[in-house]
């Protein structure tokens, strides 16, 4: 919350400057033509060259580092997500995050990339904080729309055929893709973004009524136009028992298709091995394979990541979660679903590399689940 603003003089920061006149350059609607979003994008940038003197950037902080995965079982969705946080700006890690998202009993969230950013304007003399909060603003629309009309089967209506006030009153889709453009806008002029990045990722798992698991995909595109897109996600197919990473899969893409020796142990480890094989339907995956699975990978993330990728940075800590095919969410650990007996191989295939430790140690328990 934010201060008391009844005894105070207040006026308004560089952010909401730039959203007020956003907001009356848009007129109120979620789309306009492209080449309308080039000539608003060029006035944000004068705006800012004017604006600069007064209300300028003084502290960045970035949070970002993950690795969450979704696997599919015989009674729902397993999902864990690891708790690092990397300030990018200090180069220190928080394993405090909580990267699965609960929604109501029947839908969660995952994202990666931008999650959070915090900074600071200043006139020279007063310093306001703000932040970018990607969680909010998704829990924020979520909360004022009906739930299960989100994932009813939509097309992408396009505002070229159709009112833009009319595909927001229609399709909600519109109104969080606005809002986040919206908030992107603000944000990226000054807080100097890679012009190449693609912010974030958003998956949304729902147990629909009848007990179906569907999904819907939130992405940023950053090419001439940065914008969000959504829709249906098809290179997905939750029948399997498939493991989707979100973040950082590089260990687990090198497990599946690399060839460097010093991976070799990962690639036999018994609770992985089945995963990188052939992919089972999911009524043969039992939720115990598939936590053993996500904190193995997680450890091995955590542990080789940065051999692949120095950008890397994921935690051992994680917190974990099942989206039941009945509609029930619950956070979950091996005090509900113990690892499977598994028969370990007596050397490892490379002489310089150790074998992993069959057991993993508990680091998840009852007391320490977090549902915020």
């Amino acid at each position: 919350m934010g201060a008391d603003t009844s005894t105070l003089i207040v006026y308004p920061t560089y952010r909401q400057s730039i959203e007020l006149i956003h907001r009356l350059w848009y007129n109120g609607h979620p789309e306009v033509p492209a080449m309308n979003r080039i000539i608003n994008r060029s006035f944000r940038i004068l705006l800012i060259g004017f604006l600069s003197p007064f209300f300028y950037p003084v502290n960045q902080v970035v949070k970002h580092g993950t690795l969450i995965i979704a696997l599919p079982t015989k009674v729902g969705l397993v999902v864990c997500g690891d708790k690092r946080q990397h300030n990018e700006d200090n180069g220190t890690d928080d394993d405090t995050a909580l990267k699965v998202r609960h929604l109501d009993n029947r839908t969660i969230y995952i994202a990666s990339g931008l999650a959070y950013r915090q900074f600071s304007s200043s006139t020279g003399v007063l310093t306001i904080a703000n932040t970018f909060n990607l969680f909010q603003i998704i829990e924020t629309w979520y909360s004022s729309h009906n739930t299960d009309s989100l994932f009813v089967n939509q097309s992408v209506v396009s505002s070229q055929n159709l009112l833009s006030t009319q595909v927001w009153l229609f399709n909600p889709w519109e109104d969080l893709k606005r809002n986040l453009e919206l908030q992107l806008s603000m944000t990226k002029d000054f807080l100097h973004f890679d012009s190449d990045k693609s912010f974030f990722e958003i998956l949304f798992f729902r147990v629909t009524p009848n007990g179906d698991l569907v999904a819907r995909g939130v992405v940023h595109t950053n090419d001439i136009i940065s914008s969000v897109q959504y829709g249906e996600v098809t290179s997905i197919d939750l029948s399997k028992g498939d493991p989707i990473c979100l973040g950082s899969p590089e260990v687990y893409n090198e497990l599946k298709s690399g060839s460097r020796e010093d991976f070799n142990d990962l690639r036999i480890n018994p609770y992985l091995k089945p995963f990188l094989e052939k992919i089972r339907p999911r009524q043969e995956v039992t939720p115990s394979e598939a936590l053993a699975f996500e904190h193995t990978l997680i450890d091995a993330t955590s542990e080789r990541g940065q051999k692949l990728n120095s950008n890397v940075h994921v935690s051992k800590e994680c917190n974990c979660a099942l989206l039941s095919y009945a509609g029930q969410f619950n956070w979950i650990s091996t005090d509900d679903y113990p690892y499977p007996s598994v028969e370990w191989p007596k050397s490892p295939p490379s002489s310089n590399q150790k074998q992993t430790h069959p057991v993993r140690k508990q680091r998840l328990n009852k007391s320490s689940k977090s549902n915020e």
